[in-house]
């Protein structure tokens, strides 16, 4: 599917990338498949992840590995954005993208 969504000249959304939390087993098999997901799919596509922050902070793990997937973007990047309805620990942001 990679190749198909690399081909097109269309913007793709790219979802399903941790196979129904079959690749949840633990953080570093979700980086995986985020690392995988990001690497399939071209600059101006995205990838759609559900999420359920009941036990943990899903949210800020989400980001974090997007942002190492990334090529590890500092949160700096992003201070454009608006903030978020959901407040995110900044702190853990950057231990999982590994550094300030």
């Amino acid at each position: 599917m990679g190749a198909v969504i690399r081909q097109t000249p269309k913007m793709c959304l790219a979802f399903k990338s941790l196979a129904a939390s079959r690749l949840c087993a633990d953080q570093e098999q979700v980086a995986a498949a985020f690392r995988f997901a990001f690497a399939q799919i071209k600059p101006h596509d995205a990838v759609v992840v559900g999420m359920f922050p009941e036990r943990e902070d899903q949210i800020a793990l989400n980001v974090g590995h997007t942002l190492a997937a990334c090529g590890g973007w500092h949160l700096a990047a992003c201070a454009t954005l608006q903030q978020p309805a959901h407040k995110l620990d900044e702190s853990r942001l950057t231990d999982i993208a590994g550094g300030p």
